[in-house]
């Protein structure tokens, strides 16, 4: 992954005009919100890690499924548990915990992206504690993702917008490329 995310990136900097970071975290396979912020405290440039990124998941969202059902597939036969969810307590705690952890994070030198990682180590330890299985409810999944697309979008401004275009071109051959 990392050998294809690279040669990506070789791709993406030329074709987008891009600079070195900004070409790497808007082709690293990973979260929308995270490559975004990273990319700021990097030297990066957000809004065209953000675009590229958010191009690449609704192509792969888009198009894996049709390509799945169309060269064969179990008929989507899988894990269709419902998804377990917490005490509402035990869940306030626990993201209560995540904050904490990001906070102190923050505080320390050059630690990339203290807002996943710290939240990311909580529940890593609460897991790994035993006994502590907790879900988050579909409501609170949308309201986040809600908060996730509206942030990342008032970090758009028209002046960087108008050179996105060949960004967009690029992010889409690139998300082709990496499906």
């Amino acid at each position: 992954l990392m050998a294809v995310t690279t040669l990506a990136a070789l791709v993406m900097r030329p074709l987008g005009r891009v600079d070195r970071q900004t070409a790497f975290f808007a082709t690293a396979a990973a979260g929308v919100a995270e490559m975004a912020i990273v990319a700021r405290e990097r030297g990066g440039d957000p809004d065209a890690v953000s675009v590229v990124q958010a191009i690449r998941v609704a192509v792969v969202v888009t198009l894996v499924p049709i390509l799945v059902f169309a060269f064969g597939s179990d008929g989507g036969v899988g894990d269709r548990s419902p998804m377990a969810t917490g005490h509402p307590a035990l869940v306030g705690g626990a993201l209560a915990l995540g904050l904490l952890a990001a906070v102190g994070l923050r505080r320390l030198p050059a630690f990339p992206n203290a807002w996943l990682f710290g939240p990311l180590l909580v529940g890593a330890l609460l897991s790994s504690a035993g006994g502590v299985a907790i879900a988050v409810s579909w409501p609170m999944l949308v309201v986040a993702q809600v908060a996730l697309g509206v942030a990342l979008g008032c970090r758009f401004d028209r002046a960087r917008l108008g050179r996105l275009p060949r960004v967009v071109a690029s992010g889409l051959g690139i998300a082709l490329l990496l499906i």
